[in-house]
């Protein structure tokens, strides 16, 4: 019998850049730190994308529904991936841990299809 394929199988041989933009301020405590998102970075992301990632600095700013206009520090992670459900998954947990560990701050998750090219081993 011929199996169906799924819509990862069909794409699986796409990459997708995904920027998850993780906002830093933490609701009346003050931010995430340095030492904190190192260790996020550490014991969510790496293990769910061990072959690498780019990790970067920005500020950011966002309005609420109620016309106020928040501003912080934000980390910004980018994974380059292959169409898979796993790594969907993946990013949803890591997006789940980040906002459950430090109280629900803001986070932006932005994927689009890119042809990659890799150097080096």
């Amino acid at each position: 019998m011929k199996k169906e394929s799924t819509e990862y199988e069909a794409k699986s041989n796409q990459w997708f850049s995904t920027e998850i933009y993780f906002g830093r301020n933490i609701s009346a405590l003050g931010e995430v730190s340095e030492q904190q998102f190192a260790e996020f970075l550490l014991y969510q992301v790496t293990p769910a994308f061990p072959a690498g990632m780019t990790v970067y600095d920005a500020y950011g700013q966002m309005q609420h529904s109620n016309g106020e206009i928040v501003k912080q520090k934000t980390k910004v992670v980018v994974l380059v991936h292959k169409n898979s459900k796993a790594d969907d998954d993946a990013i949803n947990k890591i997006i789940t841990a980040y906002r459950s560990k430090f109280g629900n701050p803001q986070v932006m998750l932005l994927t689009k299809q890119v042809k990659p090219v890799f150097y080096g081993d």
